[in-house]
């Protein structure tokens, strides 16, 4: 069943999630958090594959490794190394898996067929990631600076994060879509954020596998970039109900896959919620001022 997990004001975004179940037992877990810190707003959104009884476990793990070392680790790139030497400790793996997943470099297109990395479908395919070995986990971390000013994003085996503007909604510039966390070696140079500006109203739209995995009758995927974009000027709760329910209805009653949607939106500083009848602030020409 759908239900909303957080809407609150977190540093200089506001956050906005929303999570629905798979009816059937499955051998993953979805994860997902959203902590204020020195260096500006960060989130993680993922999701781990173990046997069921053990997938909300080590989701839940790294959950709170996130919260602790995000508020510590100055660079978005040493937390992503420190979170992929704690899945690796977790997991009893401190050597990566030889062959998987692939360098980087290699799109996902050359392995199966699915989208390059560059569009908004790009992710680990549903098929790797299940044959992913047990403790693998897909994710994708971001950091919006401290006055709302810029974002910056790594994707490990992840779905690429959406930036939407008043011009249009499109794929975060990720120029890798790097191997899962806990299965490369943490090599300095491997791991290296790219970023966009944000202004007021700008909004950031992570989501799990479970979009893209989502069909119609006819095998169509779920048009997520297209009615993001129809729905940008929505308060965020309305956006990912709406999203969400038209996920569902899209799946039909063969629809069996767990969705997590969330949204980061660039605010004003002192603006700390919606009402259901307030529209998202217009996009404006400048950059959240400095407090």
């Amino acid at each position: 069943m759908p239900s909303p997990i957080m809407s609150q004001r977190c540093g200089s975004v506001y956050a906005e999630a929303r999570h629905t179940l798979a009816r059937r037992a499955r051998d993953s877990a979805h994860l997902y958090s959203v902590v204020e810190t020195a260096f500006g707003t960060r989130a993680i959104i993922g999701e781990v594959r173990c046997p069921a009884i053990a997938a909300p476990e080590l989701a839940a793990a790294i959950e709170v490794a996130f919260g602790e070392l995000a508020r510590h680790e100055p660079q978005l790139a040493g937390l992503a190394r420190r979170l992929n030497a704690f899945v690796a400790d977790q997991t009893g793996r401190r050597a990566p898996v030889s062959g998987f997943p692939a360098a980087p470099g290699t799109s996902s297109a050359d392995q199966t067929g699915e989208p390059d990395a560059g569009s908004a479908e790009a992710s680990l395919s549903g098929a790797g990631f299940a044959a992913s070995p047990p403790g693998s986990v897909a994710a994708s971390l971001v950091q919006v600076g401290p006055l709302g000013e810029t974002a910056d994003f790594l994707v490990f085996g992840h779905t690429v994060p959406l930036v939407m503007r008043a011009d249009g909604v499109r794929p975060a510039p990720i120029l890798d879509v790097d191997p899962l966390l806990g299965l490369w070696p943490p090599v300095a140079d491997r791991c290296s954020p790219t970023g966009v500006d944000l202004h007021v109203g700008d909004a950031l739209l992570l989501y799990t596998r479970g979009v893209t995995e989502t069909r119609d009758a006819q095998g169509q995927r779920y048009p997520i970039e297209r009615r993001a974009a129809a729905l940008r000027g929505e308060p965020p709760q309305v956006l990912l109900a709406r999203l969400e329910s038209e996920l569902l209805a899209h799946g039909g009653d063969q629809a069996d896959t767990e969705l997590t949607l969330l949204l980061l939106r660039a605010e004003e500083p002192g603006f700390f919620g919606y009402t259901l009848n307030t529209a998202a602030p217009e996009r404006t020409g400048r950059r959240s001022p400095r407090r």
